[in-house]
């Protein structure tokens, strides 16, 4: 729905078949590590080939960033009942395995066994120290393949630098800059003062029909009500109530999932993820400027890739395809939707196509529908496709929007 989006494609465009090689997570898409949904720790997916991106006769101009947080501590109301619920639950399940009520392998509940909460409540939705260092391993991958766009010598008539008002993009944006620049000159970077529901960042928190007809009406989520149904669900709560020796609802199996999730992002294992099987994992599965980075959330990613089309599967996902897309499909937020997803437009200076624009996607080079191949797609050819004027996109009168309501 292009109501949703066109502010901020509008933007990227004023400002300047799908192509992966999912290091890791595509070498073996088995791993649970790969299937935590948008809870995957991007060290998963990450490319670490930076070589220089270079184009025959083009120059690059600019480039503009758009960059999910890096790995964040569990919402609060999760965070709460993980810290409330799971000492008993870690005691009921060893009790069982002592009572030959499950079905788990003795090494599986030595680790369980050995399990310490490793957060407070007052960690909730903060960056962590993985979220860190994925922001500053990204910003130096990204300078070493456009050395002529991200210099090392901070100047800030050519760095744009803006982050939502919250802790886990603020943190991102300095720990990006801190791979940039260095500790020392980082110190001196300035940023632009976040806005609340910021209408580039945040644009659909900002749109009041956006709110009312997707975020609270009941409707949109019927194909996922529908799911969590289905037989397929039953039979999956069934299997890990067997498995542990206590009846497990999906509330409970939901929470053992991010908890496997989270830990495994902080520390590289969890105890909690030898409670499910691999398949288990399968049910949640501006001009002045030469560099623009923006730091922002899951919902704006995936807002954008749907927009421009990435990851389109040609048979829509429902409540009833969940066998048929369960190995084939390309909407994927484990690998499109990570922390510290990034999205990447870099506007070149062509010979014979006059601007042109790069487009990247986990720091891959992505070829958008009807751009040519093996080249920066011409500004003309995306103007067609993509919403590229105020009038084309009137941000307030789609969203029903009144000044006052902002």
């Amino acid at each position: 729905m292009t109501w949703k989006l066109c502010p901020l494609f509008l933007f990227v465009l004023l400002q300047i078949n799908l192509i992966y090689g999912l290091t890791n997570c595509l070498n073996d898409k088995n791993h649970y590590e790969c299937k935590l949904s948008t809870m995957v720790p991007y060290r998963n997916i990450a490319n670490y080939e930076d070589s220089p991106i270079i184009y025959p006769g083009c120059i690059e101009k600019k480039i503009w960033l758009f960059i999910r947080h890096g790995t964040r501590f569990p919402d609060k109301k999760y965070a709460i009942r993980m810290i409330e619920e799971f000492p008993e639950l870690q005691k009921l399940i060893l009790t069982n395995f002592d009572a030959n009520k499950t079905t788990l392998e003795a090494s599986q509940v030595a680790k369980l066994a050995k399990w310490k909460m490793h957060f407070e409540k007052d960690d909730s939705k903060n960056i962590a120290e993985e979220g860190e260092n994925e922001m500053i391993d990204l910003a130096e991958r990204f300078q070493s393949r456009f050395p002529q766009l991200l210099k090392k010598d901070y100047t800030n008539n050519t760095y744009k630098f803006k982050y939502t008002a919250t802790q886990r993009a603020e943190y991102s944006a300095k720990n990006f800059v801190l791979g940039l620049f260095g500790k020392k000159k980082s110190l001196q970077v300035s940023y632009e003062v976040p806005e609340y529901r910021d209408p580039v960042l945040r644009f659909y928190k900002r749109c009041k029909r956006w709110r009312k007809k997707i975020e609270d009406d009941p409707d949109p989520k019927q194909q996922q009500t529908k799911f969590l149904e289905s037989a397929i669900v039953e039979n999956m709560l069934k299997e890990i109530s067997n498995r542990v020796g206590l009846e497990v609802d999906f509330k409970k199996a939901y929470l053992m999932y991010i908890t496997c999730a989270y830990e495994t992002a902080f520390h590289g294992d969890s105890p909690w993820c030898d409670l499910f099987s691999i398949e288990d994992f399968e049910f949640r599965s501006s001009e002045e400027y030469s560099v623009v980075a923006y730091f922002t959330h899951s919902g704006a990613i995936l807002k954008l890739l749907s927009l421009i089309g990435v990851a389109k599967d040609e048979i829509p996902l429902t409540h009833d395809s969940f066998l048929f897309h369960k190995a084939n499909r390309v909407w994927r937020t484990s690998f499109i939707d990570a922390f510290a997803s990034n999205v990447a437009f870099i506007l070149y200076e062509c010979e014979s196509q006059g601007p042109s624009v790069l487009f990247m996607h986990q720091e891959r080079i992505v070829n958008l529908p009807n751009c040519p191949e093996n080249t920066p797609c011409p500004i003309s050819v995306m103007k067609d496709m993509y919403p590229d004027n105020h009038e084309e996109c009137k941000f307030d009168e789609m969203c029903y929007n009144l000044k006052r309501e902002l």
